[in-house]
């Protein structure tokens, strides 16, 4: 499900231009104050596979019209009153309304070190799906990251999507992920995965409440073509695409 997100806010409003960990931050509060048993067990754990933790959720950026970006001090100033944000997650049908009720006429504050932002919720629409088939194009809006570790790496190296070990690793985590939602996945009678732009380096800062310093976290934003089973479409639509997602990587839609 996917949810599209209308929030009112004063003008001028200003966050860090790395605000996604403050996203993150935020739907883990509105999903706690409904079931904060389920918000720090999916906060904490998730959905397990072969020794592998998913959120199963992923979001865009704020997006708002006029906005000026300060590079030097590293701000973004939504000039305007109104955001659309949109938010994905991987759940079945029957908890689709509940989840969408959640975010109802709250009151959302985005906190990053440089400024912050409190939001009303004016609008939750709930998106109508793609029609998936077993070939799909993609836009991602938000950087895929996708790391592999070998033995001899001390941490987990972030590939592009030029490395010869890429695909393999971006189905491998489809497959994972998918097993993860819905217990099982299936077998692939054709993959396939065919890069339509140049891929775009992007690092993010992921901040960890265990570490005094946020980890960057690289990814790339490009076009893709996707032939794999229609549930893998799904899964990655709805969860996101590649690692990272519950900190707003991997979010794609569709291209037209």
């Amino acid at each position: 499900m996917r949810l599209k997100l209308t929030l009112n806010h004063r003008p001028n409003a200003v966050l860090s231009l790395n605000y996604a960990y403050a996203l993150q931050a935020v739907i883990y509060k509105v999903l706690e104050r409904a079931d904060p048993q389920f918000s720090r067990w999916l906060h904490e754990r998730g959905y397990e596979v072969s020794g592998r933790n998913f959120k199963l959720f992923t979001f865009g950026e704020l997006r708002g019209l006029p906005f000026f970006i300060d590079k030097v001090a590293k701000t973004i100033c939504y000039r305007g009153n109104t955001l659309t944000w949109y938010v994905s997650f991987c759940v079945g049908e029957g908890v689709e309304t509940f989840i969408s009720g959640l975010f109802q006429d709250q009151i959302l504050e985005v906190m990053t070190p440089e400024g912050r932002i409190h939001c009303t919720v004016a609008g939750v629409e709930m998106q109508t799906l793609p029609e998936f088939e077993e070939t799909m194009q993609y836009r991602a809006l938000t950087p895929i990251c996708i790391t592999e570790q070998s033995e001899t790496d001390k941490y987990p190296q972030f590939r592009s999507p030029l490395d010869g070990s890429f695909e393999q690793l971006f189905f491998n985590n489809l497959d994972y992920k998918t097993k993860a939602a819905f217990g099982s996945s299936p077998t692939p009678t054709e993959l396939s995965f065919r890069l339509l732009s140049e891929p775009r380096m992007k690092g993010l800062l992921t901040h960890k409440r265990h570490l005094v310093k946020p980890i960057k976290t690289i990814g790339y934003t490009f076009d893709f073509e996707l032939t794999a089973p229609i549930e893998w479409q799904m899964l990655g639509y709805n969860a996101g695409f590649g690692g990272k997602n519950s900190s707003g990587f991997g979010f794609c839609d569709v291209l037209k």
